[in-house]
């Protein structure tokens, strides 16, 4: 999905209005100007390595759908490598292709979870190599920002928004995850996570919720 800066530029000021702090005191804690915080809010939206600080901080508060326009932005920005080199890469991309296409056909969907599942895990070695400065044609950002779409494929955005809600709420009240989910699974995130699935094919129907 497509993020305008305007959108990027309003979810900082919401942030910030949502910790109750004026803008000198969110430079503060972002460690920066608060020209820039002023330029982030109106006319020049923050980009890079500031668009997952503002994501974490949105997490931190609660505020994990300021979180999904953070980190949709900073997909954007990052993008995909320009062109695959070999052979072997063309092959597998269009392999994967060729299963998300068909998801719903036999058994092709479990096998899209198992691939799923060791791509996970792929990604954070990948990344924890990264990390410890080893080259592995991607940066930590870029890293950073692979296995966040991945896992936001794995269950839609709209159950990761609910999941990050909870982790939040689990922390802040001192209560299980799984009663902080539940408080956090509201009306409008159970029917956007229920069109996602069923785009994605993971499995909730409407058929299926009208049995519960």
């Amino acid at each position: 999905m497509s993020v305008s800066s305007l959108t990027v530029s309003k979810a900082v000021r919401e942030l910030r209005q949502t910790l109750h702090e004026s803008q000198q005191a969110f430079a503060y804690r972002m460690q920066t100007a608060v020209r820039t915080i002023a330029r982030y809010e109106t006319v020049r939206p923050p980009r890079g390595s500031v668009l997952a600080q503002l994501e974490g901080i949105a997490l931190e508060t609660g505020r994990a759908d300021l979180a999904v326009v953070f980190r949709q932005a900073l997909t954007q920005e990052l993008g995909s490598p320009p062109h695959l080199l070999s052979p072997e890469e063309r092959a597998w991309s269009q392999a994967i292709y060729n299963l998300l296409r068909n998801r719903h056909r036999g058994d092709l969907g479990s096998v899209r979870v198992q691939i799923l599942d060791r791509l996970l895990k792929a990604q954070a070695q990948l990344l924890v190599w990264a990390q410890a400065g080893e080259s592995v044609g991607r940066t930590v950002e870029q890293l950073q920002n692979d296995l966040r779409n991945l896992e936001i494929s794995a269950q839609g955005s709209a159950m990761y928004e609910t999941t990050a809600a909870a982790e939040h709420r689990s922390r802040k009240e001192g209560i299980t995850r799984e009663q902080a989910f539940a408080k956090e699974l509201t009306a409008d995130r159970y029917d956007r996570a229920e069109a996602e699935h069923q785009k994605l094919d993971l499995g909730i129907t409407k058929k299926k919720r009208g049995k519960k």
